[in-house]
């Protein structure tokens, strides 16, 4: 009794000490944390970022705190106090568990430290690269107003022409009454505008006058002063030391002064204005707009391979225009602002300090300007925050370290309490199990709440080989096959909701193998506790007989599932209760989802309600059905289906359901559908078609359109069945019989013919034809699509009559020509004619297009016409030419072609004509071209013109014959002449028996 009232104190306690324990371990990290994070941490910027942090720390800490806190309750509980429990589970937690418990709590607090403080270094550095980004804007715009404003005053002395009127008339003219004025308008700048001196220098570049602080000049001035006279544009000095004293720094404005020479613009002198940087410029560049102890801006330009300071540095003192750095000191910013660098940059200073700086560049200068502060003063801030940090991160692992050795220490208390309730309830146990399990020949046991085996019979060794005293104190579930313990826990939250249950089930025999079982659970009280008696019966016979059922049973499943169409199948209540792998494939849906009416969802909601109605008339009547619906595929498309269903009977005639196979007919119903709007769309064309249309079959017309019918003047009634040969004139009929065997036999594809029909009244007319193969209800046919093509044929006779009369003409004129130019050389003539001649063939003979070979015969007409400017007695000269003689006549290609090119010759005949000198080895003339640079049909015209040359009697010689003109051509074939060219030649003269004519 002493127990279960000590057991009834601690199933109310427990929860309590958690809530109070985690709510008092909150509340001190709330205080704890809020007063660190304000004390230490006093700026507004970086608060919100460290209290998102410290959420994030206390999320962390008091949830493992929670966790710890639960499972010492959870020890300490009623639900863990299972009887006869397995000590092995209720001892307390392993040291290596509370150490990594330790470790894991210490980890995430110093990670959590390390973020916090990682984010506000992150935050102070954008922060202070933000003031330096605004201080560099703010300076950099200051300094380029700064000198636009010295410029603006440069140009009002350059453009006053009057004024440099005065100067000239002083300088130049030598009149002092000028120079007054010039004096009195330098003085007044001087003072008004704060410069440090106003000097003037004449066009020669001496000085004439100094205003203000002399202060002595220097050469690199002179020679601006000398090049602004020159260019008449105002020139730069950039910053620079004096020569007269090295401790002052100066820029000068070098302006040219302009007076008007007979509205001329001349030179009158040159002004430098020279200003002193420190009175303005330097402390611009030194004043920084906020408090801080390193903050500084610096001027920088290149110089050469260095870096050259040019202002004052706050930390050092007389720097300006004599520190210099090395480029190759990459870790200065100054370095990377003169080679290009823009924008943040972290690195070190002139003194080696590690800082934060911003650069850019000073528009219209060389200068770079680098607005910079030390690293460390911007993060000193973050001194409080790690202070913060560390001691949070300490107390931290503190606290963690006491929760977890508590935790653990309350553990062993409560293990020892534990074994010492178990113990008595036992006992109490084993009286109630015994009388019941005594002679039993099924299985029993008794567990508690958590599935722990109280106790057991001796059933247990006959039925899985594991003895009563084994298995008493170890998990019910652990004794399950591997394959049935993912079902374990569906089946006992079954029996707990329900307070008993029946399953089938599978356990792990000793020897390795599976023992069927059907289980029936019922909850029992046993002196006020609850346990769960299981009564286990072996079902091995029946499993081994259902199995055979099963195998033959899954023999006709297996078929169905690799049934390539969708199958599927009902039970008695009209539900699907199978699908095959084809129909899932096809619905890409998942078993599950189609079963019993899931695969309406599927279905066209078209045809759903045909689809209930047909499907469910079918059923009542006990009938087969087949209808065609729309089913949704796994693409989304809605395909057309076929779907045949049977009711199927045991073989007592027992009504058992339905079984139905479906078939993807979608693409042949969409293409008969197609094919009967082609047939509809087809039909008009062909009927309403400006051409005519015929089938023929077995050499008879099977069909003609209207148009057909109005060419050869018959009804379509008169043509069906004839012979498609009588409407054409005898003499083609042989011709279009042939070509109908050609297209029939496969021999030929698509043809174009054309013949002559004889129409109804008796008139022919000319027709053009586009046959092809195909079928006609199932018979080999020939379709064609006819054109009348009368007036083609007239036209096109007509316009190859006036060709010919063309090139006739053309021709003539070409032969006119070229007797004209042959008349002025008597020896030579009939040359051009034979070269023509010969060329033409050799171009046939190389297998050259006829259009080619017509262009040749062209060329060689008219290659010589250049002679007509070389003089006749040079032509017919009977000795040796002289050079210059042999020169002029070197120029008729060149002649030629300027005689040629004019004339619009569909052949490249004036490129020829300039070319047919040219060797392949470069030694012909006029160019000396050589290979693929000379045209082919230069190429053959250079053959045939050396052949006829040779073969010819000319004034100086008598023909050398033409075997030594053959001979001479292979000689050089390849080297001089084209290969295929005298190959072709050497063929006509040796093998076709041409010859060369006598003449014209």
């Amino acid at each position: 009794m002493r127990t279960e009232l000590r057991a009834s104190h601690k199933t109310w306690q427990s929860p309590l000490r958690i809530t109070l324990g985690y709510v008092v371990f909150a509340t001190l990290w709330i205080l704890a944390s809020d007063w660190a994070l304000f004390t230490f941490v006093p700026d507004p910027t970086y608060q919100p970022i460290f209290s998102q942090m410290k959420g994030m720390g206390f999320v962390a800490v008091t949830g493992l705190f929670l966790y710890l806190l639960l499972r010492v309750g959870a020890v300490t509980g009623p639900s863990a106090v299972p009887v006869a429990a397995d000590s092995r589970i209720n001892r307390p937690a392993n040291p290596r568990f509370v150490l990594g418990a330790f470790i894991g709590l210490s980890a995430i607090i110093l990670i959590t430290s390390y973020i916090v403080t990682s984010q506000i270094t992150r935050l102070i550095r954008e922060k202070e690269i933000g003031v330096l980004t605004a201080v560099s804007d703010l300076k950099a715009s200051e300094i380029e107003k700064w000198l636009e404003e010295r410029w603006s005053d440069a140009s009002e002395y350059s453009f006053d022409h009057q004024f440099g009127d005065h100067v000239h008339r002083w300088l130049d003219l030598g009149d002092n009454t000028h120079r007054e004025r010039v004096v009195g308008r330098m003085k007044a700048a001087q003072i008004s505008i704060d410069y440090e001196s106003i000097l003037l220098y004449d066009v020669r570049g001496r000085l004439r006058l100094e205003i203000g602080v002399a202060h002595g000049t220097h050469p690199n001035l002179e020679r601006l002063v000398r090049e602004a006279a020159k260019t008449r544009a105002s020139q730069f000095s950039d910053l620079y030391r004096s020569d007269a004293r090295s401790d002052k720094v100066f820029l000068d404005f070098i302006v040219p002064l302009v007076f008007d020479d007979r509205d001329r613009p001349s030179i009158a002198g040159v002004m430098v204005l020279r200003v002193d940087p420190d009175h303005y410029l330097y402390s611009l560049i030194q004043h920084w707009p906020l408090q801080t102890g390193s903050g500084e801006t610096l001027i920088v330009r290149r110089e050469g391979n260095e870096v050259l300071f040019l202002n004052e540095l706050r930390l050092r003192s007389d720097r300006a225009l004599t520190l210099r750095m090395p480029l190759t000191a990459l870790r200065f910013p100054a370095v990377q602002a003169v080679l290009g660098k823009t924008g943040e940059f972290e690195g070190d200073d002139y003194r080696g300090m590690p800082v934060f700086s911003v650069i850019r560049p000073i528009r219209g200068t060389p200068w770079y300007l680098v607005a910079k502060v030390d690293r460390d003063e911007v993060l000193a801030p973050m001194r409080n925050v790690q202070l913060v940090s560390a001691t949070i991160t300490l107390v931290a692992i503190m606290l963690a370290g006491l929760v977890v050795g508590l935790s653990w220490r309350q553990q062993v208390r409560n293990f020892a309490l534990r074994q010492r309730m178990q113990e008595a309830e036992k006992q109490a146990l084993v009286k109630h199990f015994e009388y019941l399990s005594h002679n039993a020949n099924d299985l029993i046991l008794l567990v508690d709440e958590n599935l722990h085996i109280a106790e057991i019979n001796d059933r247990a060794h006959d039925l899985i080989g594991y003895t009563r005293e084994e298995m008493i104190g170890t998990t019910l579930i652990q004794y399950r096959s591997k394959s049935a313990r993912k079902t374990a826990a569906e089946d006992y939250a079954r029996f707990r909701s329900e307070g008993s249950a029946r399953y089938e089930t599978t356990l792990n025999h000793r020897n390795g193998s599976e023992v069927p079982i059907e289980v029936s659970a019922v909850r029992v009280e046993v002196e006020g506790k609850n346990y769960y008696q299981f009564v286990v019966r072996d079902i091995s016979e029946r499993k081994q007989h259902e199995a055979q059922l099963m195998k033959a049973r899954d023999f006709y499943v297996r078929i169905l599932a690799t049934f390539p169409n969708p199958v599927w199948r009902a039970g008695t209540d009209a539900k699907r209760d199978y699908f095959n792998q084809a129909w899932l494939k096809f619905t890409g849906r998942a078993l599950e989802q189609e079963l019993g009416d899931g695969l309406t969802q599927g279905i066209h909601p078209d045809d759903l309600q045909r689809y209930v109605d047909t499907y469910l008339k079918a059923f009542r009547a006990r009938e087969h059905f087949l209808m065609e619906y729309r089913l949704r595929h796994h693409s989304g498309e809605y395909r057309w289906i076929a779907d045949h269903g049977e009711p199927i009977h045991d073989p007592n005639g027992t009504f058992l359901g339905y079984i139905g196979s479906c078939y993807d007919i979608h693409d042949s119903r969409l293409h008969g559908e197609k094919l009967a709007a082609a047939a509809e769309q087809f039909q008009g064309l062909v009927e309403q078609s400006i051409a005519g249309i015929f089938i023929i079959v077995d050499g008879r017309f099977v069909y003609v359109n209207p148009r057909l019918s109005e060419i050869l003047g018959y009804q379509p009634a008169d043509l069906i069945g004839h012979e498609a040969v009588e409407t054409i004139v005898e003499s083609d009929r042989s011709i279009f019989r042939a070509h109908l065997a050609l297209c029939l036999n496969g021999e030929a594809g698509s043809q174009l013919i054309s013949y002559l029909c004889r129409r109804h009244d008796g008139l022919t007319v000319d027709v053009g034809a586009h046959i092809n193969r195909a079928t006609h209800a199932g018979k080999p046919a020939v379709i064609g699509v006819v054109q009348d093509i009368s007036d083609k044929k007239r036209a096109e006779a007509r316009i190859q009559d006036y060709i010919q009369k063309l090139e006739r003409g053309m021709l003539g004129t070409i032969k006119a020509v070229s007797v004209m130019s042959e008349l002025r050389d008597p020896y030579t003539y009939g040359h051009e004619q034979r070269v023509g001649d010969l060329s033409g063939a050799i171009a046939a003979e190389m297998g050259l297009d006829a259009n080619v070979v017509k262009g040749m015969q062209i060329a060689g007409y008219v290659h010589d016409i250049g002679k007509i400017v070389v003089p006749a007695e040079i032509l017919a000269k009977p000795t040796k030419l002289t050079k210059a003689e042999f020169e002029l006549i070197k120029s008729h290609p060149e002649q030629g072609y300027e005689v040629l090119k004019e004339i619009d010759f569909p052949w490249p005949v004036a490129q020829v004509a300039l070319q047919h000198h040219e060797r392949l080895d470069g030694s012909g003339y006029p160019h000396g071209l050589k290979g693929d640079q000379i045209l082919l049909e230069a190429r053959i015209l250079a053959v045939a013109d050396v052949v006829e040359a040779m073969a010819a009697h000319r004034p100086y010689r008598a023909s050398l014959g033409i075997d030594a003109a053959l001979e001479e051509v292979r000689k050089y074939s390849g080297v001089k002449y084209d290969a295929a060219a005298v190959d072709a030649c050497v063929r006509l003269f040796h093998e076709r028996g041409y010859t060369l004519k006598a003449g014209l």
